[in-house]
């Protein structure tokens, strides 16, 4: 924010982890930070709210409200997409797995992982999810852990994923492949690409 409390960009943990010590002593917040800000407003709907953060394929947004003199937006917090799937868990019936109509189009899974599945003890951006599934929130023995890009999926995680209908086709089809069969399909991707090279 800026001296007058105005939201000017975003920095959060992963842009500084992506940067050696010696960078972190030479570089300001403001020199880093995306100043392309996408902001949810205080009086947005959850299933708004919801629907704008999973179509950027944002984990988390600042909240705002937009002062009537200024018309600057004024941060007053923030929101997650785990805070919002949490909330539709906690109100909905308990043996209630699959969840669909909580936003026009989307549903909602939870897997667990085994061993043999392809995202098994993978980084989840390693992990080659398909582009119409985003993995919101991890239960790891009763812990809930935020998924970001660095989080490693172990077998006996609850995964849960949002997705487009079509997505929970590309979603089955993928959780199908076993992790011998992904890497064989990585491997033969690798190769095609070092032929096309040479």
């Amino acid at each position: 924010m800026d001296e007058h409390g105005i939201l000017r960009g975003v920095f959060d943990l992963e842009d500084i982890e992506h940067l050696s010590l010696q960078e972190r002593e030479g570089h300001t917040v403001g020199e880093l930070m995306k100043r392309d800000v996408h902001a949810i407003h205080i009086d947005e709907t959850l299933d708004n709210a919801l629907e704008q953060l999973t179509s950027d394929r944002l984990h988390w947004a600042p909240v705002i409200e937009v002062e009537r003199l200024s018309l600057e937006p004024t941060p007053v917090g923030m929101l997650s997409v785990a805070d919002i799937v949490n909330l539709y868990r906690t109100t909905a019936t308990k043996d209630v797995r699959r969840m669909q109509g909580m936003v026009d189009g989307t549903v909602m899974l939870e897997t667990t992982v085994e061993p043999t599945m392809p995202l098994a003890n993978r980084l989840l951006r390693d992990a080659k999810i398909p582009a119409d599934c985003l993995v919101v929130s991890i239960q790891r023995e009763g812990e809930q852990l935020f998924p970001r890009g660095r989080t490693v999926i172990k077998p006996g995680d609850t995964l849960t994923v949002l997705m487009s209908p079509q997505g929970e086709t590309y979603w089955n089809t993928y959780l199908s492949k076993s992790t011998d069969q992904n890497q064989s399909d990585t491997s033969l991707q690798e190769e095609t690409t070092l032929e096309k090279a040479l």
